[in-house]
């Protein structure tokens, strides 16, 4: 995600190439936070971050973290 918001809206393929990463692992790895909807396509089918920070929280043993 740090090479994707450094980069720009771009394509797997263009971003595979700037981590130079094999093509099928980088498109798996994005449709991975496609899915989790950490990432979205835009209009131009390219991949942009359009945000600076991303906060996650898991809750540990059944405790939820964000209290």
């Amino acid at each position: 995600m740090d090479a994707l918001k450094r980069l720009g809206p771009v394509s797997i393929r263009a971003l595979a190439k700037h981590l130079k990463r094999n093509d099928n692992n980088v498109h798996r790895d994005v449709t991975a936070l496609l899915d989790l909807r950490l990432l979205a396509r835009d209009d131009a089918g390219l991949i942009p971050v359009p945000w600076d920070a991303v906060e996650i929280r898991l809750a540990l043993d059944g405790v939820n973290a964000a209290a």
